[in-house]
């Protein structure tokens, strides 16, 4: 008796949902599809799915990147601050 392997069904709308264009992707990022394609060119953007001339990134992917590039701002020395501050006054 063969057992049969349950396949989560797949809608257009759920695959769209979970991927996003190139313009989609650089409207979020607030930058031009040039800087997007250059970001390519450097591997420096998240991943991207290609298939042909459609290119796609992958919501999660996105998240993961950003996260990834996340860091706590700098602090300066006291001492540092100190001295900026009394020459500015």
């Amino acid at each position: 008796m063969a057992t049969e392997t349950a396949v989560p069904s797949m809608t257009h709308d759920s695959l769209t949902d979970e991927f996003m264009d190139e313009r989609q992707f650089a409207a979020l990022m607030g930058k031009t599809l040039r800087t997007i394609r250059l970001w390519e060119q450097k591997r420096e953007g998240p991943p991207r799915i290609k298939i042909g001339k459609t290119v796609r990134y992958r919501k999660g992917a996105i998240e993961q990147w950003l996260r990834s590039r996340e860091s706590r701002p700098c602090r300066v020395p006291r001492a540092r601050r100190a001295r900026r501050e009394a020459s500015r006054g």
